[in-house]
């Protein structure tokens, strides 16, 4: 298994380990979250209706309440062709992802990455954006270490 693959699962593991001791259901990238809005898209002459859908990396939920949302990106630290794609790609995340805050009644959204730079700049993305529950999005940097040391690290962060 490549080391982003191993890098993610852990950090889902630790994030569902976590979510059940505080007695969370947690999902796993199973369901989509579907957005209500719809939206018309011209293709050629052709007319498609379109329904925005979302699917986390981990949720917690009580309930039918939505507690928190996880998004889990992992960056090569050896490769920076990689980092303009995976910051699209993040800022798509990062903004389905406050979508559904909105939309869904998120408590917290929660922005893990491996990447100190990555994190700081969807943090600043953020703040130029000034969305008004800025203070729900959360974001963690979470070095590739050992199982243990990054469940402490995210039981710290997370409170």
């Amino acid at each position: 298994m490549p080391k982003e693959n191993r890098w993610h699962q852990t950090v889902k593991q630790v994030l569902k380990e976590i979510g059940e001791d505080r007695g969370y259901n947690v999902e796993e990238s199973e369901k989509e979250m579907i957005f209500s809005k719809r939206f018309t898209i011209y293709i050629g002459d052709k007319k498609e209706i379109h329904s925005v859908s979302y699917k986390p990396d981990v949720v917690w939920k009580k309930g039918h309440q939505y507690k928190a949302i996880f998004e889990i990106e992992y960056l090569n630290p050896k490769g920076t062709s990689q980092l303009m794609n995976k910051r699209k790609y993040a800022i798509g995340s990062l903004m389905l992802g406050y979508v559904a805050m909105l939309d869904k009644s998120v408590d917290n959204l929660y922005f893990v990455t491996n990447s100190e730079p990555l994190c700081s700049e969807m943090g600043k993305l953020m703040e130029f954006a000034d969305v008004k529950n800025f203070k729900n999005v959360i974001y963690l940097y979470a070095e590739d270490r050992a199982r243990s040391s990054l469940k402490k690290e995210l039981i710290k962060v997370i409170g």
